[in-house]
């Protein structure tokens, strides 16, 4: 039998491997008995060790950091004197409040941040305007309604009302007010939303009166400049510890600003106007320690992400159970258009420049600022999505016929994976205990950080505080850095292995339950799934020579491909016999037989490169299944995240490193969606495997003259008997 997609391989240098990997990767007769073999045993036991090893020290250095660290140093921050914002003295005030974004610096710790109501601000100034009585008020309520009354009934001939309605946004001469009589508030974000103007800068240096006081632009005539001032002496009150060059907290031209703020991590109040705002980005970076500070204040959003990527994960299971054999489809036109649409909105961005001069337009600098800077490669990503949904499309368009013969293992698979719902909970609790991992590491190594000499320049006056990174840190660092993504790895891949070990016991028919399954990974496995640290770099050195090796490759090759083999023949033996047999569908042989890393992944290698010819299609389509679905679910997810960014004025004023938040919710949408495809696609992998294991013991016992019965259950066994006859007729057709 023979695939109906079969890539470009050499089949004399194939059967070369093949031949010298017989004897030591074949499956053995042994297993034909029972399978999974009953005779369990720890492999990988070296690798585990070191894993533990690794998980020790980071346990022992963690206790070290915590010990010897103080989790006040984390954000610390001075006030101009030298005052430790929410420590000793200034304990009950813990929010640093600038008044200049330039050396010398000027500053103060307060209680809490100011926060301004304009509704307070147009009407109220002065402070004289008291509520209204309760019997008055309910006289004015019935006023009014009479006055709507005579209005509605007061109509032309033609039904047309003569008295026109106020605009929406246009600002009444009366407060509005509540049911106690009372001045409605109205705070920043809803102010900018109906009435603020558009700010306008005329220096690139100016001065604190113009980035402080009042903005006449900005304020659109809604509050005139008596307004300001009379509403900042008479309604603002900033609690705060006084020092050398603050004296009092009351506003006061080019003494004290007071100005419209909220707090930022708890450390700091960070304005909201236009113009403070702008040069308050200046520093922003250097309060919260950049990076650091970037990836705690974006949490919400990651855990929002992560969320919406579960949830993606979870319709497309459910597609997958539902569609059967259309799922391919279905994913391709979905695909399709994801890509289509994240290029265009991308493009969209640059060719609407008006946004750039929206009244809101000052709270989202931060992102516009990353668009104007990554133009070109946004561009090119754009242009890259665009084009590589029109291939996807062409592709599946193009063979379709082909890879509809491979449908009945979809089918198959989905009942396996999709139906055992106990494999989708451990999926969910793995996410969440990698994201605990994560989170709790980066506030060790944020520990770590602060277990160093502090720096601060105390002669200006400045509020940051950075710390000293000796040799022995970066080696600590180091550590943690490596452990976190071996854990990180290892727990995602031992998810996996469960699913595979669950799927071959259901290929065999075994009826072993899923504690039982569960608890031989955990006594027996454990090394090997330790080994998959090695996957992703295995991984990128593919990337790098596979398309390389491919250019090389021929059935019939030529003249220059006869060269380049013969001239690099040491570097293809050397990649063909350290990376290129490294697999991470080891997992369901490992299961099986009970095998070692090294064994287990070189016998999948030797399987496929064996029955190369029949496996091509069931292996294409399974990529196309999986590259399909974490595509899709990166796009969605990622976009999800940063659409929650544009419209979050916090996240757009204080996050220095835009891209880098970008890239990470594309990348959890990635990671999470990865692990509940991943449910799908390691059933299917595994039940081929499982039948390449059979079909070799088959085709062994066949060369001695023995009979052989598949042990798969019959509905397995009749959808790849379907594959092959299918995939006969095919191969027939086309030769004819």
């Amino acid at each position: 039998m023979k695939s109906a997609i079969r890539p470009r391989k050499d089949k004399n240098a194939r059967d070369k491997r093949i031949q010298n990997m017989q004897e030591d990767y074949h499956i053995p007769l042994v297993w034909a008995d029972k399978l999974p073999v009953k005779e369990r045993r720890w492999t990988d036991c070296l690798c585990l060790l070191l894993f533990l090893a690794v998980c020790f020290t980071m346990i022992g250095t963690t206790v070290f950091i915590l010990m010897r660290s103080d989790p006040e140093q984390m954000f610390k921050l001075y006030d101009s004197s030298g005052t430790d914002c929410g420590i000793g003295d200034a304990k009950e005030y813990p929010l640093l409040y600038m008044q200049n974004f330039r050396r010398p610096y000027k500053s103060v710790c307060v209680k809490e941040c100011p926060r301004f109501d304009y509704n307070q601000m147009r009407y109220n100034a002065d402070g004289k305007t008291e509520p209204i009585e309760k019997k008055n008020l309910d006289a004015g309520l019935r006023l009014l309604e009479e006055t709507a009354t005579t209005t509605e009934s007061t109509e032309t001939t033609d039904g047309t009302p003569t008295e026109e309605k106020p605009a929406e946004n246009e600002p009444s001469s009366e407060p509005p007010l509540d049911k106690d009589g009372k001045i409605v508030p109205m705070y920043f974000k809803e102010f900018n939303l109906k009435h603020a103007g558009k700010s306008v800068t005329h220096t690139l240096t100016p001065s604190d009166e113009e980035i402080f006081g009042y903005d006449k632009y900005f304020a659109n005539d809604y509050y005139t400049k008596d307004n300001w001032n009379d509403y900042l002496k008479n309604h603002v009150n900033i609690e705060c510890q006084t020092n050398d060059q603050i004296s009092s907290c009351v506003h006061k031209d080019n003494e004290f600003w007071a100005y419209d703020s909220y707090p930022v991590l708890g450390i700091v109040c960070a304005p909201v106007s236009p113009k403070t705002s702008l040069f308050f980005f200046r520093i922003s970076s250097r309060i919260n320690h950049g990076a650091v500070g970037d990836l705690l204040q974006s949490w919400p959003i990651f855990m929002y992400v992560a969320l919406i990527s579960l949830g993606l994960a979870l319709i497309f299971l459910i597609l997958t159970r539902c569609c059967g054999k259309w799922i391919v489809i279905i994913l391709a036109i979905v695909t399709t258009l994801a890509l289509m649409a994240l290029g265009v909105i991308i493009i969209l961005n640059y060719t609407m420049p008006e946004r750039m001069g929206e009244a809101a337009a000052h709270m989202h600098i931060r992102y516009k600022s990353f668009l104007l800077r990554h133009k070109v490669l946004l561009l090119f990503l754009a242009s890259l999505s665009i084009l590589a949904s029109l291939i996807i499309a062409c592709i599946l368009c193009k063979f379709r016929k082909e890879l509809s013969l491979a449908y009945p293992i979809l089918e198959i698979a989905a009942k396996c994976s999709v139906t055992n719902i106990l494999l989708v909970f451990l999926s969910i609790f793995i996410v969440f205990l990698q994201i605990a991992v994560i989170l709790f590491e980066i506030y060790v190594m944020l520990r770590l950080y602060t277990m160093g000499e502090e720096i601060n320049d105390k002669a200006s006056g400045s509020p940051f505080v950075s710390y000293k990174i000796e040799r022995g840190t970066y080696w600590l660092l180091a550590l943690h850095i490596i452990g976190t993504y071996w854990i990180v790895i290892f727990l995602n891949n031992f998810n996996d292995f469960i699913n595979a070990s669950v799927t071959v016991n259901y290929y065999f028919q075994t009826n072993l339950k899923n504690l039982h399954i569960f608890c031989h990974t955990l006594g027996h496995n454990c090394g090997s799934v330790a080994w998959t640290i090695v996957l992703l770099p295995v991984l990128l050195i593919k990337i790098v020579f596979s398309p390389i090796k491919w250019l090389m490759t021929s059935e019939n090759p030529n003249k220059c491909q006869n060269c380049c083999q013969s001239t690099c023949n040491c570097c293809c033996s050397c990649y063909e016999s350290m990376f290129d047999c490294i697999s991470e569908s080891f997992m369901p042989l490992t299961y099986m037989g009970s095998e070692n890393f090294n064994v287990a992944t070189r016998r999948y290698y030797y399987l496929t490169e064996l029955y190369y010819e029949e496996s091509g299609t069931v292996t294409i389509l399974g990529t196309i299944y999986n590259l399909l679905g974490r595509i899709i679910i990166t796009a969605l997810g990622g976009y999800c995240g940063v659409l929650i960014i544009q419209n979050s004025d916090e996240m757009e004023q204080n996050v220095k490193y835009m891209g880098m938040i970008f890239f990470l919710c594309f990348a959890i949408s990635f990671v999470l969606g990865s692990l509940l495809i991943n449910i799908f696609s390691t059933a299917y992998d595994t039940l081929f495997i499982c039948f390449l294991t059979e079909k070799n013991i088959y085709d062994q016992k066949k060369q001695e003259g023995i009979t052989y019965n598949l042990q798969a259950r019959e509905d397995i066994e009749a959808a790849f008997l379907k594959i092959i006859n299918d995939s006969n007729d095919y191969q027939r057709l086309n030769e004819n």
